[in-house]
């Protein structure tokens, strides 16, 4: 039988938390970096209204897009 992708996600870590412990995985970090989806707000635009968006990106995704 194949693997689960999160069988093989949680194998990666605690190998590479065994090479390096500084660099682990530990989920109360992660939890930390990331932000709730309730922080992303949805507007509605109405048409002929000028508007503008943020993105956040790395510099080779923004220059992608601009």
């Amino acid at each position: 039988p194949l693997l689960t992708p999160k069988a093989i996600v949680h194998r990666l870590r605690r190998l590479i938390a065994q090479l390096d412990n500084t660099v682990g995985y530990d989920a109360a970090k992660r939890k930390r970096r990331t932000r709730p989806q309730d922080a992303f707000v949805i507007h509605d635009y109405e048409l002929g209204a000028r508007s503008g968006t943020t993105i956040e990106c790395d510099n080779t995704t923004h220059a992608l897009i601009r």
